[in-house]
């Protein structure tokens, strides 16, 4: 039996490199707390956006560049961290943020009520520097994946303005000869432009609307 390939070392090396050059903003009123997530956050090559209470933290997040991730102390001056997470996914940003709320209340209803106001994830206080790597590494991942989609979306948009532009050159330009409806079964069935095929159907209609003899007769 073969054993199968162990490639965790791979995948690690792959999620840190996700972290390098990320921008993360750490909120929180702790100037110890503050000290320690820096540390461990340049050294991983992020960097630190920092941010005091709420009303700071809300306020980067929802400029028009924030930064993907968030850590957000539960409590401080200002919104607290659900309630700063409650006002971000309420604004509906184009850029999605992905936030941890940083606790050290580990009841399940403290952390439903965490998530319920739109928080991805959450860590315990005293953190542990291994488990707060992985879990930025998770929120990297998920942004990763979302900027993949922004980008395809927007591609999507492009493409369908080029074809609106298409579609309305073709309405105008067989608009002339055509009724609407001729028009738009063109534009439903593309083949019919093709030189051949359904092409001669529209020479036999705009003969007869000219008065003249069919093309299809000679």
């Amino acid at each position: 039996m073969i054993d199968p390939v162990d490639d965790s070392g791979i995948l690690s090396r792959e999620y840190s490199m996700l972290l390098v050059g990320a921008r993360v903003l750490v909120a929180d009123d702790c100037m110890v707390t503050q000290a320690m997530l820096q540390a461990s956050l340049s050294e991983w090559g992020i960097e630190v956006v920092s941010a005091t209470d709420g009303h700071q933290a809300l306020e980067i997040l929802t400029s028009p560049n924030p930064p993907r991730l968030a850590l957000l102390d539960w409590v401080m001056p200002g919104f607290n961290g659900p309630e700063v997470c409650r006002r971000v996914r309420h604004q509906k940003a184009d850029r999605y943020v992905y936030m941890l709320l940083l606790t050290s209340m580990g009841d399940k209803e403290h952390l439903i009520k965490g998530l319920k106001s739109g928080a991805d994830d959450y860590l315990f206080k005293p953190f542990d520097p291994d488990e707060l790597k992985l879990r930025l590494q998770a929120g990297a991942r998920v942004v990763a994946l979302q900027e993949e989609l922004e980008k395809k979306t927007a591609i999507i948009q492009e493409k369908n303005q080029e074809l609106e532009k298409h579609n309305q050159f073709v309405r105008e330009a067989f608009g002339r000869f055509v009724t609407d409806e001729v028009a738009q079964q063109l534009l439903d069935t593309p083949e019919g432009l093709r030189l051949g095929g359904e092409s001669r159907t529209v020479t036999v209609l705009m003969s007869d609307l000219r008065g003249f003899t069919p093309m299809s007769d000679k």
